[in-house]
C-alpha cells in the first residue's frame, strides 16, 4: 500500500466513522494498522472504536501510539490521560491534559480532570484555578461543583467550601457525600448542630455510609456527647471492620475520657490497618504527650513527618510535645513551620499566641490571636485569650464587642472562654461558674466518676500542697510562713511542685526547708503525680493554682487525695466535681452566693494568709528616682495591667481631674501599655505626664516603693490580692469598690480583716468621692494611716499563727467528717 492508497483508505475509514458505520471503519483501520502500525490518525480512530466497545486495553495501546506523534489531536491526549487516571497514574496524566488544553484551548472535560488530578497531587491552588475555569463551561455540573468545594475545603477556605457544597446539594439533594462533607465543614466552623443535621441527612440517604457515621462522631465529641460518639464509631466499625479512622476517633474519645489503655489499643488498631496514614501516628503521639511519654511521642511524630513532611498537623503536634517539655523556642519553631506550610491554620496561630502568653510576652500574642480569630471566629477560647491579651497593653477599642460576644456564646450554650480571662473581664459569678464548668468539661471530666479512695486514719493528717508557683511568685510570697507554721505534731506537710525554678531562687530554697517533703514533679504526667500522692496516702490535697498558667487541675480529676480543696491561686470556683471544698470568708462569698460555686465553702474568719517575714528595704526612694513630681498627691496601683478596665480608668481620670497636681503611679511590664494608657488619659482630658510608671524591681525595694505613695486605688472586677496585702503591710491605705464575684470582693475581704471598712466603696460615685476626699483632706488620710499602723499588728490579717490555727481547724474538721462517713458540707470556722 502506497501513500496515496493509505490516504484514500484513511479518508474512507473517517467517513464510515462519522456516519457511525463503525464495523466498516474498523475493518479499514485495522488494515491500515497492519501496514502502518504507527500511523497516528488510524490509531486514534481505532482507539476510539475500541473505547466505545469497552476494550480498554486495546484502546489504551492505540492512544499511546497516536500520542507519540506531535501532531496528534487534543482528544487523543485527553483520552490517554483519562486511561492514566483510571489506572491511578495521576502524575503521568497531568502533562497529557495540559498538552490537550494547549492544542484545543480551554474546554470543560480537560480542565475538570486536570483540576481533580492536581488536587490529588497536592497542587491545590493550580487545581482550584482550573476547576473554576471549567465552571464557565458548565455551571450546573454537580460533580464539578463538588470538586471545587472539596478543594476549597482542603485549602481550609471553609466559607467558600460551604458555599459550593450547598450548590451541589441544591442541584443533587440525594448526593450523600456532599451532605457529609458539608457536615465536616460546618464542624470546622464550629456550627455543631447544623453539622449533625447534615451527617444525619447523609446517613438517611445511605444508611451504610460508615464514613459519615464516623464523621458525625467527631461533632458529637465537640458537643461533649462522648457516649453517643463511641456508639457511632462502633456502628461504623460494624459496617466496615477495617475502617481505620473509626478506630482512631474512638481512641481519641477514650483518651478524652481518660481511659488511656483502651484509647491506645484502638489507635494501634487503626495504625495496623493503615500504617501509611500520618494522621494516625499523630493521634498516637498526642496520646503519648498526654501521658508525658515524650520520647515515644517524638518517634510517632517523626514517622508522620517521614510519610508527609508537609503535614502542618505534624508540626502542631510537635509543638504540643515541646510545650510539654517547656522547650519554648523549639515550640515556636514548630508553629512557624506549620504556618509556613499552611498559613490558614487557625489553631497554629492560636498556639503561637499561647507561646507568647506562657513566656510572659502578652503584647506579642495579640497579632497571632487576632489572626486565629479572623480565620476561625468560633475557635474555642480564642475570644477570651485575645481580649485578655489586649488588657495587658490597654488596647480597649473593641473590648465591649468582645464582652458581648462572650456573653452571647455563653447564652446559647457554646463553650465559654478561659475561666481566668472571664474573671478579669466580667463581674458576674454566674458567668464565672458557667465558664469553669465548660472548661472542666473540656479538660477534667472523664467517662467514669472520679476515683474514690480512703485510707485508715493517720496519726498525723497528711497535707499535700500542689502549685506551679513554689518560687518567687505572689502565691508563695503569701503562703511561705503558713507552711513553716503548720503544727508538725498534728500534720505532715508535703509540696508537689509542678514547675521548676531558677537555681538562685531564694524563695524556692526557703520553701524546700518549710515542707516535710518537697517534690519536684514537673516532669511527671498528671496521672503519675496523682498516683504518687496516693502512694504517699495524702489525706487532703490543696490546689494552689486552679485555672491559671502552669497549674494542672487534671491531677485532681485523678484523685490525688480523698479530700481536695482549692485555695488562693485561683479566685473562683473550679466547676468540677473532683474539688470538694473552696476556701473563702463571708465577705468574699456571702451565703446567698453559694449557688455560684460547685464546691462546698470552708469559711475562715479571714481569707488571705500573709507572710510576716517579708522584709521592707531601708531604702527611701526620692520622688525624682521614681519619676514622680516634687509635690502633689500620689495615687498608686501596682496591679497587673490586665486588671485595669476602661470603667476603672474612667474613674481614675475623674479623680485626677478633681485633685489638682495629683498623679497616678502604675506598674508597667511593657512599653505598649505605657503608650496606650497615656493616650487613653489624653482622650479623657488628662495630661499624659500625670501617669507615671514603675518597673519590676527586687521584692524588698518594691515594698519600700509603696511608701512614696499616698493612696492605693483598687481595680474592678479583678481586685488587688497580693498587691493589696503588700500596700497594707507597708502602711499604705487601699481603696476598693466591692463587686458581686469572688475576685471583685477580694480586697474588701482584706479590709474587713484589718478592720478598715471605711475604705470599701459600694458604688463608683462613692469610690471616687472617698479617693478625692482623702486626697484633699490630709488630716483624714493621716487618721486612716494611723489606724492602719495600729491594726496591722492587732487584727487578724497579718496574724499568720492565728490564720494557721483556723486553717488547721478546718482541715481537722473535714478530715473527721470524711472518716465518719458524712457528706461534704459548708464549714464555718469562728474566731
Amino acid at each position: 500500500m502506497n501513500q496515496a492508497q493509505l490516504t484514500k483508505l484513511l479518508q474512507r475509514a473517517e467517513k464510515y466513522f462519522r456516519s457511525k458505520q463503525y464495523k466498516l471503519a474498523k475493518v479499514d483501520l485495522e488494515h491500515i494498522i497492519q501496514k502502518f502500525p504507527t500511523n497516528s490518525k488510524a490509531n486514534e480512530l481505532l482507539a476510539n472504536l475500541y473505547r466505545m466497545e469497552g476494550n480498554n486495553d486495546l484502546a489504551y495501546r492505540c492512544f499511546s501510539i497516536a500520542c507519540k506523534d506531535k501532531n496528534c489531536s487534543s482528544e487523543a491526549l485527553y483520552y490517554l490521560a483519562a486511561f492514566y487516571i483510571h489506572q491511578n497514574l495521576i502524575k503521568e496524566a497531568v502533562p497529557l491534559l495540559e498538552a490537550s488544553l494547549n492544542k484545543a484551548g480551554d474546554y470543560f472535560e480537560a480542565l475538570h480532570d486536570l483540576g481533580v488530578a492536581q488536587t490529588i497531587l497536592g497542587d491545590k491552588k493550580s487545581a482550584l484555578n482550573n476547576l473554576l475555569k471549567a465552571l464557565s463551561f458548565s455551571k450546573n455540573s454537580y460533580e464539578l461543583l463538588f470538586n471545587i468545594a472539596k478543594t476549597y475545603d482542603e485549602l481550609k477556605d471553609y466559607e467558600r467550601a460551604l458555599e459550593f457544597y450547598s450548590k451541589v446539594i441544591e442541584i443533587n439533594p440525594s448526593f450523600a457525600q456532599a451532605w457529609s462533607n458539608r457536615g465536616i465543614v460546618l464542624n470546622e466552623l464550629c456550627c455543631y448542630k447544623e453539622a449533625l443535621t447534615n451527617f444525619d441527612e447523609a446517613i438517611k440517604i445511605s444508611p451504610d455510609y460508615f464514613e459519615a457515621i464516623t464523621n458525625k462522631s467527631i461533632t458529637l465529641i465537640d458537643l461533649k456527647l462522648y457516649d453517643q460518639a463511641i456508639k457511632n464509631c462502633d456502628e461504623a466499625i460494624l459496617i466496615n471492620k477495617n475502617y481505620a479512622l473509626a478506630y482512631c476517633i474512638k481512641g481519641k474519645i477514650l483518651s478524652v475520657l481518660k481511659d488511656f489503655e483502651s484509647a491506645y489499643k484502638n489507635i494501634n488498631r487503626a495504625i495496623l490497618l493503615k500504617p501509611d496514614d500520618p494522621e494516625l501516628w499523630l493521634s498516637r503521639a498526642v496520646l503519648h504527650i498526654e501521658l508525658n511519654e515524650n520520647l515515644q511521642a517524638s518517634g510517632d511524630i517523626d514517622k508522620a513527618l517521614s510519610l508527609n513532611p508537609m503535614n502542618d498537623n505534624a508540626w502542631t503536634t510537635k509543638y504540643l510535645k515541646d510545650m510539654n517539655l517547656k522547650h519554648y523556642q523549639e515550640a515556636m519553631d514548630d508553629i512557624d513551620k506549620a504556618l509556613e506550610i499552611n498559613p490558614k491554620n487557625a489553631q497554629a496561630w492560636f498556639s503561637k499566641g499561647n507561646i507568647y502568653i506562657v513566656t510572659g510576652k502578652p503584647e506579642q500574642a495579640l497579632e497571632p490571636l487576632k489572626t486565629a480569630r479572623l480565620l476561625k471566629p468560633k475557635l474555642k477560647h480564642v475570644i477570651g485569650y485575645h481580649a485578655h491579651s489586649k488588657l495587658y497593653v490597654a488596647l480597649w477599642e473593641a473590648l465591649k464587642l468582645d464582652l458581648q460576644e462572650i456573653l452571647h456564646n455563653q447564652s446559647i450554650g457554646e463553650s465559654a472562654e478561659s475561666p481566668f480571662a472571664v474573671l478579669s473581664l466580667i463581674d458576674d459569678p454566674k458567668l464565672h461558674l458557667d465558664a469553669s464548668i465548660s472548661w472542666a468539661q473540656d479538660h477534667l471530666i472523664g467517662r467514669e466518676p472520679t476515683l474514690k479512695i480512703k485510707y485508715n486514719k493517720h496519726k498525723k493528717i497528711r497535707i499535700g500542697y500542689f502549685s506551679p508557683d513554689f518560687k518567687n511568685h505572689p502565691v508563695s510570697l503569701l503562703t511561705a510562713e503558713l507552711f513553716e507554721l503548720h503544727d508538725r505534731e498534728k500534720f505532715e506537710i508535703m509540696a508537689f511542685s509542678l514547675e521548676d525554678a531558677m537555681p538562685d531562687d531564694l524563695m524556692r530554697r526557703r520553701l524546700i526547708s518549710a515542707f516535710d517533703k518537697f517534690m519536684d514533679v514537673s516532669n511527671q504526667s498528671e496521672i503519675q503525680i496523682a498516683q504518687l500522692a496516693r502512694n504517699l496516702e495524702i489525706d487532703i490535697a490543696i490546689d494552689l493554682g486552679g485555672h491559671t498558667l502552669g497549674a494542672r487541675p487534671t491531677i485532681f480529676y485523678y484523685r490525688a487525695a480523698p479530700i481536695q480543696i482549692s485555695y488562693v491561686g485561683y479566685l473562683g470556683t473550679m466547676g468540677a466535681e473532683c474539688f470538694d471544698y473552696l476556701i473563702a470568708d463571708k465577705t468574699i462569698i456571702p451565703p446567698e452566693s453559694q449557688v455560684y460555686y460547685s464546691e462546698k465553702i470552708i469559711y475562715l474568719p479571714s481569707y488571705q494568709v500573709n507572710d510576716r517575714k517579708r522584709k521592707i528595704s531601708n531604702k527611701v526612694f526620692t520622688r525624682e528616682e521614681l519619676g514622680l513630681p516634687q509635690s502633689g498627691f500620689v495615687f498608686a496601683c501596682f496591679n497587673n495591667s490586665y486588671k485595669i478596665l476602661p470603667a476603672t480608668f474612667d474613674g481614675w481620670m475623674r479623680i485626677l481631674k478633681a485633685v489638682e497636681g495629683s498623679v497616678l503611679f502604675l506598674y508597667s511590664s511593657n512599653t505598649a501599655f505605657q503608650e496606650n494608657i497615656q493616650k487613653e488619659a489624653q482622650k479623657r482630658g488628662v495630661e499624659p505626664q500625670r501617669i507615671v510608671f514603675g518597673q519590676r524591681i527586687s521584692t524588698d525595694e518594691y515594698l519600700a516603693r509603696y511608701q512614696a505613695c499616698n493612696l492605693f486605688l483598687d481595680t474592678l472586677p479583678y481586685n488587688a490580692g497580693a498587691t493589696a496585702s503588700d500596700a497594707l503591710w507597708v502602711g499604705l491605705p487601699v481603696l476598693t469598690l466591692i463587686g458581686k464575684s469572688f475576685p471583685s470582693r477580694y480586697a474588701a475581704s482584706l479590709l474587713v480583716s484589718i478592720e478598715l471598712p471605711e475604705l470599701i466603696a459600694h458604688t463608683q460615685a462613692e469610690y471616687e468621692a472617698i479617693a478625692i476626699g482623702l486626697a484633699i483632706n490630709p488630716e483624714k488620710l493621716q487618721m486612716i494611716k494611723n489606724k492602719l499602723a495600729d491594726h496591722r499588728v492587732n487584727t487578724i490579717l497579718f496574724n499568720t499563727p492565728q490564720f494557721t490555727k483556723h486553717l488547721e481547724s478546718a482541715y481537722t474538721k473535714i478530715y473527721n467528717r470524711y472518716h465518719e462517713g458524712l457528706p461534704t458540707e459548708h464549714i464555718y470556722i469562728e474566731k
